[in-house]
Order: structure tokens, then C-alpha cells, then sequence
């Protein structure tokens, strides 16, 4: 079986290992799970309004960005780099 991303879903994955690299090397990734929030809270809030993570794979009936699962793994695998 052959796969292959749609052009979305590229770019969804681009978008977000841009924004990481940018904002989450090593040190930063460090610091945030030392922090007392144990994550950054600026990066959070950037992924949630910049890209909108936080509502990738809820139904747009529900205010969600109506992506499927799928994407959202695509976001968890490039926070996992």
C-alpha cells in the first residue's frame, strides 16, 4: 500500500516543525519541563491560535477546525522530533 500526505497535511506538518524549531530546541524543551507549569505556556498558546491544535480534530459543529484524528497525529509526531 502506498501513502503519501496530502498537500494540507504538509503543510500542517511544515508549519509545525517550523514553529518548533524556532521555539523548542533542546534548552527551551528543558526549561519548560523544569518550569512550574512543566510546559511552555507561550508556545502552547501559539500552537493553539497560530495553528490550532488544540482544536484540530474537533467536528466544526462543535467550533472545531474538523480534522480528522490523522491530523492531529501529524502535530504529535513533529512535537515528538
Amino acid at each position: 500500500m502506498e501513502f503519501a500526505f496530502t498537500e494540507e497535511q504538509s503543510e500542517l506538518a511544515t508549519t509545525v516543525r517550523s514553529l518548533l524549531a524556532k521555539r523548542a530546541d533542546s534548552a527551551a524543551v528543558r526549561a519548560a519541563a523544569a518550569s512550574e507549569a512543566g510546559y511552555d505556556e507561550g508556545l502552547w498558546q501559539l500552537l493553539c491560535e497560530q495553528i490550532g491544535v488544540a482544536a484540530l480534530a474537533i467536528p466544526e459543529e462543535h467550533e472545531g477546525a474538523g480534522f480528522s484524528l490523522f491530523e492531529a497525529l501529524i502535530v504529535l509526531e513533529e512535537l515528538g522530533r
